[in-house]
Formats: C-alpha cells, structure tokens, sequence
C-alpha cells in the first residue's frame, strides 16, 4: 500500500470521521481516523488479484499521539460477500496485536502465508474513542 501499488479506489472501511480510509497507508502522512469508534468498524483492502499475503504492519494516527487501534482481527477471501475471519492455532478468531502508540510500526506475522483478493481490519480495540489507522501488507508474490 505505501508504495501505492495499491490504488486509492482499492482502500474502502465502513465509515471515517475526518480522515478516509485513502490515508490508510503505512508511513503516511495521515491515517484513517473514526470518532466514535465501535465494534462494527472496518478498512478493507481489494488487491484486484488473487495475492499471498504473509503479515500486516500498523500504525496509528501520526497527529495525535492517542488515536491508535490496539488490537484487530483479520478477514480475507476471494468475494467481498464470503470472508472468512483468521484462526487460531485452537480455531477461535486470531486477534493481532496493534500498536501502544501512534506512531511505532507493529508487524504481525500470519501464522501461514494466505492467498486472497480481499483483506479486511475489523478494530477489537482502541486507545479512546478517536481511532487512528495505518496499514501495509507484505506479499509473498513479486
């Protein structure tokens, strides 16, 4: 997504308040942000191809150093209409752990590459009720 391989029309999330879900990019100068958060809220990302994917990186919010997600979930699929939500090791949802900051990158390895078109952040949780989000995934592909 940073080095905008990734097109803007691509980057869509259930909703934002000030900042849309375009300056979701790892290392922006923005993020996405949302006020009031909740349970529901999500940034999604269309590759437009079928594509392995093997971590996701975050950042929160770089103008306020208390807007950042805390912990999320990842779903991904083939359709937008059909994905399906990480597991752990145990079967129950994988929760990734987000950042402490607004700043700090996080990387979160996926317990095993996976390939699809769609890959969807649903936030767990956050720092205050402003969120602020920054994403990059890394590929096994080319």
């Amino acid at each position: 997504m940073e080095d905008r391989r990734v097109q803007s029309r691509d980057i869509t999330a259930s909703r934002y308040s000030s900042y849309p879900a375009t300056y979701a990019r790892l290392q922006y100068s923005n993020s996405w942000r949302l006020h009031p958060v909740n349970a529901n809220d999500w940034l999604q990302v269309d590759l437009r191809k079928n594509t392995t994917v093997a971590a996701v990186a975050t950042q929160g919010d770089p103008g306020s150093s208390s807007y950042y997600v805390r912990s999320y979930k990842i779903a991904y699929g083939f359709s937008q209409d059909a994905l399906q939500i990480m597991q752990n090791i145990g079967g129950g949802d994988l929760i990734f752990q987000g950042n402490r900051d607004s700043h700090t990158i996080v990387r979160n390895n996926f317990p095993a590459p996976v390939t699809a078109r769609y890959f969807k952040i649903l936030l767990h949780s956050w720092n205050t009720n402003y969120a602020g989000l920054r994403v990059e995934y890394y590929t096994c592909d080319p």
